[in-house]
């Protein structure tokens, strides 16, 4: 939706929708480095008319997530009578809230070079509002040791519960430490997240097949998935050691992870750097977001408006031209995201 404020001839406006809107499309089938969707749940934040004006807004300010981890299996009936597991175990919210970005350039600027101008806001403001889902989710990721999830505790702990509702007692970690990248660390992630159990004790069947990590970790996310032979020394707990292997040894051997396929996925996730600390660069995360049967990637929630708004500020008595002498745009999206199911994801730290 393109709204402008300004003082336009019918004809300028005409012109001017035609080239902000060829410069969004241009944006728009360009980018598609947009991740989101591959490591999170997404649903859509409706944005409806009221009462049938299409120009009235009804902006829901929360979205619910509800979910269940599967817990039904087959049980002798020949003396007991049938039991029920609940659809709904836990919901999850998430608040809705507006993000925009914009910029402003001079008059005399603009009109110097009018055409560049329109064809390239856009373009600029359209990323921006595409890459928000990743934005958001990798903040989710980076700050998830300081954030609580709906268990109570924090995203990314080694005290997690294994029963938010108390069926079962006892605790899980999805946080490990002294973990560089390597084939042997990865396949103790993936081997720990496999154990994992739901609500009422039972496993949960996880398969991780998606590893989201930094730019800066991606050569090693290849070797460790992809690398068909691996050469396996150093000592225990610092090293890349096969299970067995002497300390201060050094020996070629099979990849498992890589022969068995069972990573499917590598993203990488620039923004994941965008805190600026030293310890993002060495950090990376395992998850399950492939698999149908437990309704994809449901460790992070997403919701999102499907499109954007662009707005424009051309008019001559607005106070952002008439005293600051300068043209406007920008762009408005309604989003949220939250952590869902926690025991999908595993974060592991160099």
């Amino acid at each position: 939706m393109i709204i402008n404020s300004g003082q336009l001839s019918t004809g300028e406006v005409i012109i001017y929708n035609g080239i902000v809107m060829q410069g969004l499309e241009n944006a728009l089938s360009t980018i598609n480095d947009v991740v989101a969707e591959k490591i999170a749940l997404t649903r859509p934040v409706n944005v409806g008319a009221q009462d049938g004006n299409p120009l009235s807004k009804h902006i829901p300010s929360d979205m619910f997530f509800p979910f269940a981890p599967p817990t039904a299996r087959p049980e002798d009936l020949t003396s007991t009578d049938r039991s029920f597991n609940p659809m709904v175990r836990n919901t999850v919210k998430i608040s809705v809230k507006p993000y925009g970005a914009g910029y402003d350039i001079q008059r005399k600027d603009f009109y110097n070079d009018i055409y560049h101008t329109l064809g390239n806001v856009p373009k600029l403001l359209a990323r921006a509002m595409m890459k928000l889902p990743d934005i958001l989710l990798a903040g989710l990721l980076r700050n998830g040791k300081t954030t609580l999830d709906y268990t109570g505790t924090f995203a990314f702990s080694t005290t997690k519960p294994k029963s938010v509702n108390g069926a079962i007692s006892g605790t899980y970690s999805n946080l490990y430490t002294s973990s560089p990248l390597t084939a042997i660390n990865l396949g103790q992630v993936v081997a720990d997240m496999m154990s994992r159990v739901n609500e009422d004790g039972l496993n949960l069947g996880l398969m991780p097949d998606t590893l989201i990590v930094p730019p800066t970790l991606y050569p090693a996310a290849v070797m460790a998935c992809e690398m068909k032979n691996a050469v396996f020394s150093g000592t225990a707990g610092t090293g890349n050691l096969w299970p067995g292997q002497a300390n201060n040894t050094a020996a070629v051997g099979d990849n498992w992870v890589a022969h068995t396929g069972l990573i499917k996925q590598i993203v990488v996730l620039p923004e994941l750097l965008d805190g600026g600390a030293s310890i993002d660069t060495t950090t990376w995360y395992v998850a399950e977001c492939m698999n149908p049967a437990h309704g994809g990637p449901c460790g992070l929630l997403a919701a999102m408006e499907p499109g954007f708004e662009f707005l424009t500020n051309l008019n001559p008595s607005d106070p952002q031209v008439f005293y600051k002498n300068k043209f406007a745009w920008a762009t408005e999206r309604y989003a949220g995201v939250g952590y869902g199911v926690t025991s999908y994801l595993s974060r592991a730290e160099a």
